[in-house]
């Protein structure tokens, strides 16, 4: 079953977290399960760090009409979470202080 815009700003309503000033959930197109649950990957870790269980998260999505299998949620959101560790961090901009250089002549 291809998943639309729709599945998910549902599924998102549903779990209480809608952005829709950050989020673009004006795009009308289908999305497979992957794409949709690494969309909602943030709030549903957030969900996870306040004590819900995946069967609670599969439940929710399940009631928005999101099929999914514990196995397949949690291998997606363990990518979802590798994928934000393997981002490297900023550069920082600011050059680094010059080197002390005695200059003494002896």
């Amino acid at each position: 079953m291809a998943l639309t815009m729709k599945h998910i700003k549902n599924a998102l309503d549903h779990l209480g977290r809608l952005r829709p000033a950050r989020l673009n959930l004006s795009a009308e197109r289908d999305f497979s399960l992957r794409e949709a649950v690494l969309f909602m990957a943030p709030e549903l870790m957030k969900l996870k760090e306040l004590g819900f269980t995946t069967r609670e998260l599969i439940a929710a999505l399940t009631e928005r009409e999101i099929i999914i299998k514990a196995p397949t949620l949690n291998r997606y959101l363990s990518e979802y979470q590798s994928e934000r560790i393997r981002k490297p961090e900023p550069l920082d901009e600011t050059p680094p202080e010059p080197a002390v250089v005695s200059g003494g002549s002896e």
